[in-house]
């Protein structure tokens, strides 16, 4: 279904989305909206969902091929950005691959590992890319996002990682906002009594996960983090599934200096790829690319951080070039 009015979208609009039971929201299929971002306020674009729910042309595989399937966030779903200048849809037009774009605005890792296991048999992938946001990495702490409740991992006391479902009443709306309000005021108390100031004016240049002096508070969220990733690790290798990650820069790095060495914008990323590397995970790491390709009058973002344009295509590159070099 199409609609023909100019939507303007905003940050936590859900637009494109409804409840699923699984991974708590996904993509509501074939539907079509003309939008216009507040980043690019000059253009109209249209997005479409297929009848799988992705922001993707109708999946039709040819079996000559291998098939790669790319999940992640609003980079890989393409916020601000005409669909074919995707980098998920440059990396098509080499026709090696079937390329599967199962993007989704906001998704955490958790509902990826979610996502990979209940969704990904679909396509039949031989390689999986997850593409990780650094700073994205702490939505596995917050189980309510944009008016939706969502699974959660969590470790238990054997040390095993333990799914919590999203719960049953969240397919209806009012009940969905009442479990919604409980898991944000839960959140919240936990930062307020680690110290952390999020809700109420808050500054990206100290956004508490930068903090050194917060590192504590994260130290969970690292340790669930490698569990999900050992976990997304241990099902590819059971399903003979490659397994690459992709690293974007955060915006921080690319448009702020630190008032102190207290903060750290690197410190998402190191932290992630010592988990990478600590379990033997492949990943390309844009972080070096981004910045040297980034100027002032020629962004490889736009202002709220997400890639334009030229980070599409850089990301597109980095990507073929290091499936080229693994022979994937």
């Amino acid at each position: 279904m199409k609609s023909t009015a100019i939507k303007e979208l905003s940050e936590g609009d859900n637009t494109f989305y409804h409840f699923d039971k699984d991974t708590g929201f996904w993509g509501i299929p074939s539907i079509s909206h003309n939008i216009r971002y507040p980043v690019a306020p000059d253009k109209v674009f249209e997005a479409t969902h297929n009848s799988f729910g992705n922001r993707d042309d109708e999946t039709i595989l040819d079996h000559s091929k291998k098939t790669l399937l790319v999940i992640g966030g609003s980079h890989t779903w393409g916020v601000a950005m005409e669909k074919e200048k995707r980098y998920t849809d440059l990396l098509k037009e080499d026709g090696k691959f079937n390329v599967i774009n199962m993007g989704h605005c906001s998704l955490g890792l958790d509902q990826i590992l979610v996502a990979i296991k209940k969704k990904s048999k679909l396509f039949n992938p031989n390689i999986i890319v997850i593409e990780q946001y650094p700073w994205s990495i702490h939505r596995i702490l917050n189980t309510y996002v944009n008016g939706f409740c969502r699974p959660s991992y969590s470790i238990n006391n054997k040390n095993e990682l333990k799914l919590n479902r999203v719960p049953k009443l969240a397919n209806i709306k009012f009940f969905r906002n009442l479990i919604g309000g409980y898991y944000d005021f839960k959140k919240e108390f936990l930062e307020y009594k680690a110290g952390l100031k999020i809700k109420n004016n808050y500054d990206p240049k100290t956004d508490p996960i930068f903090l050194l002096w917060k590192t504590r508070y994260y130290d969970y969220m690292y340790k669930l983090s490698e569990a999900i990733i050992k976990e997304v690790k241990a099902y590819c290798i059971k399903n003979n599934i490659k397994l690459l990650f992709m690293l974007g820069t955060v915006n921080q790095q690319l448009k702020y200096k630190a008032d102190t060495s207290l903060i750290d914008y690197d410190l998402p990323r190191r932290r992630i790829i010592r988990i990478l590397n600590d379990n033997n995970i492949e990943y390309i790491d844009t972080l070096k690319a981004m910045l040297r390709e980034h100027k002032s009058n020629l962004p490889v973002v736009f202002d709220d951080g997400h890639i334009n344009e030229r980070g599409n295509f850089i990301f597109a590159k980095l990507l073929k070039n290091y499936l080229s070099k693994v022979n994937w």
